[in-house]
């Protein structure tokens, strides 16, 4: 090879390693501080959900929940074409007190889990504390099998509860499904919130995200919600996405076992301000309108659409439900969908109720509509979630390139509804791209893990449903 020649690849290299600069410049920065590329912050923390951007359609709701459903353009071709139906459910008002919670802690009790062992326990303690005296607790460990070592009754002074947490040691494998059945076999209707802990991956009774989505899926039909915490970098991010997901609860990371009373306590204050329960939200296709892919986990297909049930709601809290649907051909305005509510409130009184019908125009070009916000929301989760599952492998360019297409979408979108949200979001994601297309091949397996795992923690965070 001619030297001027090498010495031209070598400056390129150089180049481009110098786009990457800040104070973190590893990998493990871009779910941390953030890393600078080309001048722009690349840094998970400035992505999030678009939201409040819909416009058109219809609201409804009451003081405990407020609903608004749309469809994502204004108009399509008169040859027919897809979109979406969004609908975003949120949170209320909540009642000035609230029924006793029951509170279901599930413990990884592996042998990973003896070097901070003691933390584990300082975290559940500090559960304890925050619960009121009328609350119940229940709590179950699990490793090659499970155990319940509390049953779920009210804690009191909390003195019996901490003797048992004093009591617990670590042996044994990583049998998420056994903890959850054993969680899962006395819930409380409207009162159930299981928090799972995991530190690594299963290796016992079922395994798969799919597997696992099922069963929390089965127990929000009980009127259970189901979180999910990894803990360290270890566990299966992508088996606790789909609890969380199915199971209608948080997806959360602690890094350290220390960090875990906080993130329980969060959980906690968010149950209990629940402002509705029982919410079932239904979208019935009109004629000629068919979906356009397989429904998400946590919807339920029923004839003629699809169903999301929520057995509970809190205060602010938001659920987003995405239909891609086909629209056939017309030149008139073209009936889409019928959304209809109900739901409980949690102040009491009567159950609130309400919906309406969703229509598109028909025009010579497509209409992008405000509510094509939650649509990019939706492919920017996948995308993380994707990518995340490259970075973890190791192939930075495969997983920039997931995001990168996500941008080509934005930017799109940007070109006939500019807005600064959008903007801003779309440039991280692309500054973020270009991070792990750099970074990826150079960082250790831990930073590699971690970063994944951030990105799919991100990944739920955007989706919102």
């Amino acid at each position: 090879m001619p030297a001027n020649v090498a010495l031209l690849g070598a400056q390129e290299e150089a180049a481009a390693r110098q786009r990457v600069t800040g104070a973190g410049r590893g990998l493990r920065a871009v779910a941390g501080e953030g890393v600078t590329v080309d001048g722009r912050l690349a840094a998970l923390a400035l992505l999030g959900p678009l939201g409040g951007l819909d416009t058109g359609g219809f609201t409804f709701g009451d003081v405990s929940l407020f609903c608004r459903a749309s469809l994502a353009h204004d108009a399509l071709r008169p040859s027919g074409g897809d979109t979406d139906v969004v609908v975003r459910v949120r949170g209320g008002q909540p009642p000035g007190t609230l029924p006793p919670l029951r509170v279901h802690l599930v413990i990884d009790a592996s042998t990973s889990m003896e070097s901070t062992w003691g933390q584990l326990q300082d975290a559940a303690r500090a559960l304890v504390a925050r619960l009121r005296p009328e609350d119940e607790l229940q709590l179950v460990v699990y490793g090659t099998d499970a155990r319940e070592v509390r049953a779920p009754r009210p804690v009191g002074d909390g003195r019996e509860a901490l003797a048992v947490i004093d009591t617990l040691r670590a042996s044994g494998r990583t049998n998420i499904e056994a903890g959850l059945r054993v969680a899962y076999g006395t819930l409380r209707p409207h009162a159930s919130l299981v928090i799972l802990l995991s530190d690594g991956v299963p290796n016992g009774g079922l395994s798969t995200p799919d597997e696992l989505g099922r069963l929390a899926a089965q127990a929000v039909t009980a009127g259970a919600v189901t979180t999910a915490i990894g803990i360290g970098w270890d566990f299966h991010p992508g088996v606790l996405r789909a609890l969380a997901g199915s199971g209608h609860g948080h997806f959360r990371i602690a890094p350290r076992t220390a960090e875990l009373g906080p993130i329980l306590e969060a959980e906690l204050a968010a149950r209990g301000r629940v402002a509705a329960h029982d919410v079932t939200v239904d979208v019935q296709l009109a004629p000629g309108v068919v979906l356009a892919s397989p429904i998400d986990s946590g919807l339920v297909a029923v004839p003629g659409g699809v169903r999301l049930v929520l057995p509970a709601l809190a205060s602010g809290e938001e659920k987003v439900l995405l239909v891609p649907v086909h629209v056939a051909a017309g030149r008139d305005v073209r009936p889409v969908a019928t959304v209809r509510a109900r739901w409980q409130p949690a102040l009491g009184g009567p159950e609130g109720q309400g919906g309406g019908a969703l229509e598109v125009a028909s025009g010579p070009v497509e209409i992008v509509a405000g509510a094509g916000a939650a649509v990019l929301d939706a492919d920017l989760a996948e995308a993380l979630a994707q990518a995340s599952v490259e970075v973890t492998g190791g192939d930075g360019r495969a997983a920039a390139a997931r995001l990168e297409a996500h941008v080509v979408q934005a930017r799109a979108m940007l070109a006939v509804r500019p807005g600064e949200a959008l903007a801003s979001r779309t440039e991280a994601v692309a500054a973020i791209a270009t991070a792990l297309s750099e970074l990826v091949a150079r960082a250790s397996w831990p930073d590699r893990r971690a970063t994944g795992a951030s990105m799919m923690e991100a990944s739920v965070r955007i989706a919102a449903r």
